[in-house]
């Protein structure tokens, strides 16, 4: 017997946009669905990438920036992950913040050295640990 050859996936792509939602110090993550990329890990909301420019972004309070793109590489897939990072004022009253928690979907909020001891994918705990949040300074180490 020879050994066959095998068919050979054909890789996708994907863009996607990563929201990293701050508010002082704390960030929310989402849980990954059980099924499917990054199954069950905790992750930033991620949505289709028209956002990555800031088309169609709510008209939430505070400021975002867009921060430098990541490639990600999967045996199926090569992901363009486009970080969106939006900062909440401090002092947002709790049914706005409700309605922003609402917008983004299940979640928790949690400082960033929680989240990094939280399961996350490989490039959301490289921007987490790469990237410094405004609100972050005042747990700086």
């Amino acid at each position: 017997d020879f050994p066959v050859k095998t068919r050979r996936l054909k890789r996708s792509r994907r863009a996607s946009t990563l929201l990293w939602l701050c508010q002082g110090p704390r960030l929310w993550l989402t849980r990954r669905p059980e099924q499917g990329v990054w199954a069950g890990l905790w992750s930033l909301p991620e949505w289709p990438a028209e956002r990555a420019g800031g088309v169609g972004l709510p008209a939430w309070p505070g400021f975002w920036r867009a921060l430098p793109p990541v490639e990600h590489a999967l045996t199926h897939l090569d992901w363009t992950l486009h970080p969106l990072h939006w900062t909440l004022p401090q002092d947002l009253p709790p049914p706005a913040r409700t309605a922003v928690e609402e917008a983004v979907g299940p979640g928790r909020w949690c400082n960033r050295d929680e989240a990094l001891a939280m399961g996350l994918p490989a490039p959301v705990r490289r921007l987490l640990q790469e990237f410094r949040s405004p609100g972050d300074a005042a747990s700086a180490d």
